[in-house]
């Protein structure tokens, strides 16, 4: 702040002083915008940058050390290898995209899941392989996320249990244009109530589990005979449909009746 400049008076008769005490210096004037435009201009935030990551560390570092999230991009035909899950945790919001880029869940030790999130994912572009873990060999979506998934392939992922590719349990998820190939789930006994009746026939959900108030959006193609989606007994939520009817495997019918619908729109392209 620049220091006032202060002029001392030389001797000036009363009545000039007085004058000169009781004039203001004249004000600095603004432009006037109009208050819309001023509005627009406080309320419009700063675009976010975008990072760049080549390696499964370089992601991880990037994800688990933001407090708020980042938009990151994972070049055209490389592959990340993973070696443990990245956590997107409560009140972050990551953007990450690719044209083309290959998330892997098999490494030298073994197979691990991809992504447990919390917080908000949007994913675009990637192919998603041979995660595996109990629940959710590529993603898991816990109470309370949201996830945008896009243009993604899901591919030999395996559960233990329940939930091939995903899992979403109280999130908000929408896939657009996403299919799933070869996911799996072997429906494992994990106690006497889990090889209960129906547990062993057919209810797998080898591609996606949905439980508790998932709130689900998909505009998919038409997916392989296997890649069933399963809405668990506790499912009271809403999934909407806006292509190809789901195969729901062993799905409750009250649960489908009530909480999955069929939309009368479609945004994928060339869809008959």
């Amino acid at each position: 702040m620049n220091a006032l400049q202060v002029r001392k008076a030389s001797q000036v008769p009363s009545n000039e002083t007085d004058a000169a005490a009781s004039t203001p210096e004249p004000m600095a004037t603004k432009e006037e915008v109009p208050s819309n435009e001023t509005d627009a201009a406080a309320s419009t935030p700063e675009p976010m940058a975008t990072k760049e990551v080549l390696t499964w560390e370089e992601l991880k570092t990037v994800v688990e050390g933001s407090a708020t999230g980042e938009n990151i991009h994972v070049p055209k035909g490389i592959t990340l290898t993973f070696k443990g899950t990245i956590n997107i945790n409560v009140g972050t919001n990551f953007n990450i995209w690719s044209e083309g880029a290959a998330f892997d869940g098999e490494n030298a030790y073994g197979r691990v899941r991809m992504f447990y999130v919390r917080g908000t994912l949007n994913l675009t572009g990637f192919i998603l392989k041979n995660g595996k873990t109990d629940y959710a060999g590529a993603a898991y979506f816990d109470y309370g996320s949201h996830g945008h998934i896009a243009n993604c392939s899901f591919r030999h992922n395996e559960a233990t249990y329940m939930g091939g590719a995903i899992v979403a349990k109280g999130a908000m998820l929408a896939l657009n244009n996403v299919d799933f190939h070869s996911n799996g789930a072997s429906n494992t006994c994990l106690s006497a109530l889990h090889c209960s009746r129906r547990r062993r026939a057919g209810r797998r959900a080898n591609a996606i589990y949905i439980l508790s108030h998932t709130k689900f959006d998909a505009h998919m193609y038409e997916q392989a005979t296997s890649q069933d989606i399963f809405f668990d007994k506790n499912f009271d939520g809403r999934a909407l449909f806006h292509c190809a009817r789901p195969r729901m495997e062993a799905t409750d019918r009250r649960v489908a009746r009530h909480h999955v619908h069929m939309a009368s729109t479609c945004n994928l392209p060339n869809y008959n």
